[in-house]
């Protein structure tokens, strides 16, 4: 079942614009949503849909670290094949802001095929799907499936699959089973069907060719009911075992706990590798090329945000090299030794979400073997010659004495005094804007909105260092009323069938009553009091009524009860008081977390005068429409007092001039609290190098598109742009600073570590590129680059199209910036 792993991209219409996605032919399945980084992957998806593309929807929120998460578990999990050579380039592509710099991940796609390529994935476990369609499993065979699968891909143990209609045909006379180069040690039976009498002749013959057959969850069913089951496990059903694992010769039945699959397979060296400690968050597989039959690679991803340290057993005596899968920096692997039992021991640390390749070329013999053994505290070793002699060299990161050791015994050290600590890069940085495409006016896509009566005093409302936490955030484009709806009262929930809930609410009225009103509804059923009076009751809640009540009311403190009754799963109470006075004043009332809840009624609840000290909070839901109840005909209009609209923006950094869409020329600006012309240039707000300077717009109308804000180069902190003004902003920026080096750094080896960043970043130092980075950690090796005293660095980084959207990702350089000097360090063992 081989099958190529093609990655393309394609463009189709959608409403509102467009919609990228990525599909692929293997190992994923359609119409499946793209997963977050590091979560586990599903190899059964690709099985289930041999042949069948599979559609992996590009979301505004795809980082470039889930594509390469998804590259890199298609190679390890998949069924073989290779990627296509690079990756769809179109211009409609491009609209991910990240898109410019997926040529690291091209380069990726291209390292994993060329591994790929003329030979294929080993594995010496087969793995039996019920048919050649799997589409026809029964869901409790393909979570039976599933489970085997995850656990081989936890234990670092690379299988094929074949279909159990094709199994017959595998088998040689002789028992034996080869699926590509490699003969097959294990075969598994994850609750499987084997419905021919020459599938279970097959697997007769595998038993008596001494191949393990395993069956997982369940005893395999056949044709012949229990009687080769009977012969072949020593049992007639799976009720009959007690034990974790049964075993009978060549037969094994493992029931439920699939972690027994691993010393089964652990014994049988099965595993690819071998990892202790162990680490499920290792993921595996091994490849081997037709035309160098004597190497094996084994590809491992760190498919977690931690440092895995372990230590790997490969079943051969090997000389292996690392490769970086993302650089391409290949050298041989230091520390490894081979033992007595013909295999090789290598200690590795993976850092977060690192992928390398571990080259195994057969070892030279002893007399000729001579890498190195030990080299503790030091990065990037490497075995040199200098004057026809061994020389150890690399990266010391620390103060204080360094050892190594060859694989011959011979030792060396050097002493490393005098290197400087890291160094942080605070203060501001040189900060420019730019899409994808070419450099852009920023669009200015989201505001903070709030309605100002007539008669309320707006000049507060202009400073620049208002609080905001009260104001509405709306997406410049919305209709003005989904956020400021005509009817801001809230459904008060509860549930359960014949349940009745008591709600209260106690307020002032400071004078006469000229007119008041009372709507209100429940479902399903209510009977509403004031002041203890019953003015009204209903059993309709699909609509509200209005009651007059201005005969009701007193100068002073006055209540609103509502008894409300569910019939059905779930209940709720919505209502709205207005009531105006005869000095022009208007008290307004809804049903929101003010109000008071019981279950219980005790005498005289609705009265002013009842204590409802005792009574909960309610469970306050949203305002209409919203399920299950939607619509509510009946409600009130907002008052008609007049009503001006303020809309509060945050100033991207070098803000300097505005254009605002048609239709919008009747807004008034303001800028840090100064009202400005809106054809005016803005200069330099004062600030804006630091803090956010703020724009605020008033007017009748919503805006209906966004605002264009140009402006020449600022300056930014370090720190997630949506604080510091850009909000809302996808695309790509570039931050650059002049840095004057200490004259102890000038001599180190430097790196320069970005902390955190969304989404992704790349590096020049003097005009020199220093590389690119898709996922954690950021760390670039700014390597001959550097000068002794002055140095211009840039970042260039881009985020994704989420920031435009709703759910708004950190973007930009998060931090901390730092310069980490390293040693470079050569020691000659004696």
């Amino acid at each position: 079942m081989k099958r190529a792993v093609l990655l393309w991209l394609s463009l189709a219409p959608a409403v509102g614009g467009w919609a990228q996605e990525y599909r692929f032919v293997g190992p994923v399945a359609p119409d499946t949503p793209l997963r977050a980084a590091n979560e586990s992957f599903d190899p059964l998806h690709g099985l289930l849909t041999p042949g069948q593309p599979a559609t992996y929807l590009l979301t505004p929120d795809t980082t470039p670290e889930m594509l390469r998460h998804l590259l890199l578990m298609s190679a390890l999990v998949g069924e073989g094949g290779a990627f296509g050579d690079r990756f769809s380039d179109g211009p409609a592509v491009s609209a991910q802001p990240y898109w410019p710099q997926m040529k690291g991940l091209e380069a990726l796609a291209e390292r994993l095929s060329g591994w790929m390529r003329g030979g294929g994935r080993q594995g010496s476990v087969a793995v039996v799907l019920p048919s050649a369609q799997g589409r026809e499993m029964a869901d409790a065979e393909a979570g039976a499936l599933r489970a085997v699968l995850n656990q081989l891909v936890e234990m670092q143990t690379g299988y094929r699959v074949i279909a159990a209609d094709e199994l017959a045909a595998a088998v040689t006379a002789e028992g034996k089973l080869t699926l590509g180069p490699e003969a097959i040690k294990a075969v598994i039976l994850p609750r499987v069907r084997i419905e021919r009498s020459e599938v279970v002749e097959a697997a007769r013959r595998l038993l008596a060719g001494g191949v393990k057959v395993i069956a997982t969850h369940n005893l395999p069913k056949g044709p012949e009911g229990v009687s080769w089951v009977e012969e072949a496990f020593g049992v007639k059903s799976i009720d009959d075992i007690n034990d974790a694992v049964f075993a009978k010769g060549n037969a094994i039945v493992v029931p439920a706990e699939l972690g027994r699959l691993a010393p089964i397979l652990n014994g049988m060296q099965c595993e690819d590798l071998f990892l202790y400690p162990p680490s499920r968050d290792v993921v595996a597989a091994r490849y081997a090329k037709d035309a160098e039959p004597d190497t094996d690679t084994y590809l491992l991803y760190n498919a977690s945000a931690m440092p895995v340290d372990t230590y790997l057993t490969i079943y051969r005596k090997c000389a292996p090299d690392v490769q970086d899968l993302d650089t391409g920096a290949q050298r041989p692997a230091p520390g490894y030794r081979h033992t007595e039992a013909g295999t090789t021991l290598l200690p590795l640390v993976l850092q977060p979400e690192q992928a390398v390749a571990l080259v195994c070329r057969p070892a030279p013999t002893e007399a000729d073997d001579s890498h190195i053994a030990q080299a503790p505290g030091l990065e990037q070793v490497r075995l040199i010659e200098r004057g026809g002699k061994p020389v150890v060299a690399g990266l010391a990161r620390l103060n204080g004495t360094h050892t190594v050791m060859l694989s011959d015994g011979r030792k060396g050290k050097a002493r490393v005094e005098g290197l400087p600590p890291e160094l942080l890069i605070d203060g501001a940085w040189r900060f420019a804007t730019k899409t994808a495409f070419e450099r852009q006016p920023t669009l200015i896509s989201q505001a903070r909105v709030r309605a100002v009566r007539e008669g309320d005093d707006p000049s507060q409302w202009m400073a620049a260092d208002l609080d905001e936490a009260d104001w509405d955030r709306l997406k410049i484009g919305d209709p003005l009323p989904s956020l400021l709806p005509k009817w801001r009262a809230k459904w008060l929930g509860f549930s359960g069938d014949g349940e009745v809930r008591h709600y209260r609410r106690t307020f002032e009225v400071a004078g006469p009553v000229r007119t008041a009103t009372l709507t209100v509804t429940a479902d399903n059923g209510y009977e509403a009091f004031v002041n203890g009076e019953l003015v009204g009751a209903d059993g309709d809640w699909y609509k509200a009524e209005t009651y007059d009540i201005a005969a009701k009311l007193r100068p002073g403190a006055n209540v609103i009860g509502i008894r409300a009754r569910n019939e059905g799963s779930f209940g709720g109470m919505l209502c709205e008081a207005g009531i105006a006075l005869q000095d022009g004043n208007l008290v307004r009332l809804v049903s929101d977390g003010d109000w008071r809840v019981s279950r219980d009624a005790p005498e005289g609840w609705p009265a002013a005068g009842f204590d409802d000290d005792a009574w909960g909070a309610p469970e306050v839901g949203s305002s209409p429409p919203v399920a299950p109840w939607g619509e509510v005909p009946g409600l009130p209009p907002e008052p008609n007092t007049g009503r001006e609209i303020w809309y509060r923006f945050d100033l991207p950094p070098g803000a300097a001039r505005l254009q605002l869409p048609e239709g919008a020329k009747a807004l008034r600006l303001y800028v840090d609290g100064r009202e400005t012309e809106l054809s005016a240039d803005l200069g330099k707000p004062k600030g804006a190098a630091l803090r956010q300077a703020t724009l605020v717009v008033a007017g009748p109308d919503p805006l209906a598109a966004p605002i264009e804000c140009a402006g020449d180069p600022s300056q930014i902190l370090i720190g997630d742009w949506a604080t510091q003004g850009l909000r809302g902003y996808a695309g790509e920026a570039t931050y650059e600073r002049v840095i004057d080096l200490p004259p102890e750094y000038a001599a180190e080896r430097l790196f320069l570590d970005l902390g955190e960043v969304g989404a992704c970043a790349s590096v020049t130092i003097n005009g020199k590129d220093a590389g690119l980075r898709l996922c954690r950690p950021y760390r670039f090796d700014l390597g001959e680059h550097v000068r002794k005293a002055r140095n211009r660095l840039q970042i260039t980084v881009a985020n994704t199209l989420a920031s435009a959207g709703d759910s708004p990702a950190p973007a930009g350089v998060i931090g901390p910036v730092r310069l980490l000097p390293y040693r470079q360090v050569e020691v000659a063992p004696e």
